[in-house]
């Protein structure tokens, strides 16, 4: 898992975007997590409270629904104490005329006077066992017998044996009006005291009609976009208040329990079942608004710090960047003071250190350094004071021609060679040395041990006449020879080559002085390598003109980019390598 941290140490970032960046996640990550406990919270809530608002709507639904089921169950009831009349329903054809016309008014009377009492009902019919029916609120001009007997509510009614039943939601087509309505029934099987069946009463009711026949109830179910489902005790149909005709008489399952809040209830023994459901959508809909105002809010505020933050961040980044410029002057070799800048104290007290720090630098340098080097040179032009060239010229001629006189030429060459020596080492030139002036001088070394040698040694230069008067450092080829001829010389009975080379590469320029000699071994060569490559500047490091001081000339000079790289392979040969600015 990549972290804070880790995404600071992999990235190598300025020290004012870390500041930054820091400063933002930590009020990022607080408002954020605010927002989110609040919108969690705010959900919980409204989920609580919409299950509360579901109950008590479904429990005054069912307090309603229950209600007028008992009173069409009293009312139905109520018809099998009046013996006469259930006879005559029963066995209409057996009375007379007159009789007929009274009973007819009698019933027509009695479901006027119900129909009155309940208010709710779309229609009360009864029909007789003959076939007969008497209504009142729907006019059945197309009803008949044979009709009835194919529906499956009726037939549930004419076996439920007396018991009230509550009937899945069907078409009226036999009313008289010109559209068919969607009802449901509420029926129950009439019969005389021998059982025998008398006729059917039928209350017909609009679904909708009884579920919000309060205005308050109406009104509560749009505001909450509640759904609600009446069922009979078998899982039919009787109303949907988001469905359609085409669901009339399906079995149903109810509304998905991931999109709704539910609650069931069932009102009067086996009489319904109410289903009260609320969308979570909808509910969530208002959440998500005060959300997304919620996350403009953080959006503007997080803007509102990233401003401040920056503000803070250059403010606090602006003394840092003097004192790194004021270090980068330090570089260039300006010893110069910066200028106490922040507010801050600990900035303050950094900058006077800083100050501090700059002054004592310059005081060793200018005074302690400079005086040394003055002392170096004092000694060194006292030493050569002494030595007097013109003097030691002289001297070595008269010695050189009285070995010459004397019939020993080889001690008068060696002589004069020496003398080319001391003359090229004291001699003071108006110019710099240059890499001609080195070669003259190995030129004149070799000829020494030559004479000393017996002519053992070969020297070759390949070095192109272009960078012939390149500038560079004082004894750097000699030390190498007198090195190669110290320890690789050897074998005495042969010829030994040096090699002295270059070549440019990017800008720097490689001096290879190379031999045939013996040599040196592979733990050797590494051990000499790691101490040119870890060469320490000290007073009186090295006391030898050797490899070493060269490699610390050299890095004094120029820089630890450049130095001297060895490569030998034993009995073989041996390659010095000197890696040096190219200077004009």
């Amino acid at each position: 898992m990549i972290t804070l941290s880790n995404l600071f140490k992999k990235r190598r970032l300025r020290f004012s975007t870390k500041l930054l960046m820091s400063y933002i996640l930590l009020c990022t990550i607080p408002v954020l997590l605010i927002i989110h406990i609040f919108y969690l919270q705010a959900k919980s809530d409204i989920e609580e409270a919409s299950h509360n608002f579901s109950t008590l709507f479904a429990e005054q639904l069912e307090h309603s629904i229950t209600m007028y089921l008992s009173s069409m169950d009293n009312t139905s009831k109520a018809l099998f104490t009046d013996y006469e009349l259930i006879y005559y329903l029963g066995q209409e054809n057996r009375y007379s005329t007159i009789d007929k016309i009274n009973y007819n008014l009698e019933v027509n009377t009695r479901l006027a006077h119900f129909y009155t009492q309940m208010p709710y009902l779309q229609g009360i019919m009864i029909i007789a066992s003959s076939g007969k029916t008497y209504s009142h609120g729907i006019s059945p001009e197309h009803l008949t017998l044979p009709y009835l007997n194919e529906q499956e509510w009726y037939r549930s009614i004419i076996e439920s044996r007396g018991q009230l039943i509550v009937t899945p939601a069907h078409s009226l087509t036999y009313s008289s009006s010109s559209t068919p309505q969607n009802m449901f029934s509420v029926g129950r099987l009439l019969t005389d005291p021998e059982g025998r069946k008398a006729g059917v009463i039928l209350f017909h009711l609009a679904p909708n009609t009884l579920v919000y026949s309060d205005d308050y109830m109406n009104e509560i179910s749009e505001t909450y976009h509640t759904r609600v489902l009446l069922m009979t005790n078998d899982n039919r149909y009787i109303f949907d208040s988001d469905s359609t005709a085409t669901l009339i008489e399906q079995e149903a399952d109810g509304p998905d329990q991931s999109r709704y809040f539910i609650h069931r209830s069932e009102a009067y023994p086996n009489g319904m079942i109410i289903t009260v459901a609320v969308s979570k959508e909808v509910l969530y809909e208002s959440i998500k608004s005060y959300r997304n105002l919620a996350l403009i809010v953080a959006g503007v505020t997080l803007l509102v710090i990233l401003v401040i933050a920056a503000m803070l961040s250059m403010q606090i980044m602006k003394p840092i960047k003097h004192l790194i410029h004021g270090m980068r002057h330090v570089e260039n070799g300006y010893y110069l003071p910066i200028e106490e800048a922040g507010n801050s104290m600990e900035f303050q007290r950094l900058t006077s250190t800083y100050n501090l720090m700059i002054a004592k630098i310059k005081h060793l340098i200018e005074d302690v350094y400079k005086a040394k080097i003055k002392q170096d040179e004092a000694r060194f032009l006292a030493l050569q004071s002494q030595i007097n060239p013109h003097w030691l010229y002289n001297t070595l001629e008269s010695i050189r021609m009285k070995a010459q006189l004397s019939g020993n030429p080889e001690v008068a060459a060696m002589i004069k060679t020496l003398g080319r020596l001391f003359h090229m080492a004291l001699t003071k030139k108006p110019r710099p040395n240059c890499i001609k002036d080195e070669l003259d001088y190995a030129q004149a070394y070799l000829e020494l041990q030559n004479i000393r040698y017996k002519n053992r040694f070969r020297l070759t230069v390949d070095i192109p006449e272009s960078l012939i008067h390149t500038p560079v450092i004082r004894l750097l080829f000699q030390p190498i020879i007198e090195n190669s001829i110290i320890h690789g010389f050897i074998e005495h009975d042969r010829l030994y080559h040096i090699r002295i080379s270059s070549r440019t590469e990017e800008g720097v320029l490689h001096l290879v002085i190379a031999d045939d000699g013996a040599g040196m071994s592979a733990s050797r060569l590494e051990w000499l390598n790691a101490r040119l490559a870890s060469v320490v500047m000290q007073e009186h490091s090295s006391q030898s003109i050797g490899l070493l001081n060269i490699q610390e000339r050299i890095v004094l000079t120029y820089g630890r980019a450049y130095g001297i790289v060895v490569r030998s392979s034993e009995h073989e040969r041996t390659e010095v390598v000197l890696s040096l600015p190219i200077e004009e």
